[in-house]
């Protein structure tokens, strides 16, 4: 009789830092290219496929990993992408 083995997967705590030029760069409602998702897209462990959507961090070539955004990210894109005010700000996901 065969038994499954659970493999564990090493989750790792990454640091974004969504920059001023980000912001000053960054695209409203681009799930690609907002502040964001430019910012996200330095961490090397993220690789450079990386996509925003709402309330989600896409990763993977193929944008097969999803990861939730903190309130503070989610706040953030709203606030951006309806024209509102943003300063740059930093937030913390799992990976």
């Amino acid at each position: 009789m065969k038994t499954k083995t659970k493999t564990k997967t090493k989750t790792k705590t990454v640091t974004i830092n969504v920059t001023q030029l980000d912001i000053n760069r960054g695209a409203r409602n681009s799930c690609l290219f907002c502040p964001v998702a430019r910012a996200a897209r330095r961490i090397k462990s993220l690789t450079r496929y990386v996509k925003i959507h709402s309330v989600q961090l896409f990763i993977g070539k193929n944008f097969e990993r999803s990861i939730p955004l903190p309130e503070s990210a989610v706040s953030f894109i709203h606030w951006f992408d309806t024209g509102m005010p943003v300063k740059p700000f930093s937030f913390q996901v799992s990976i």
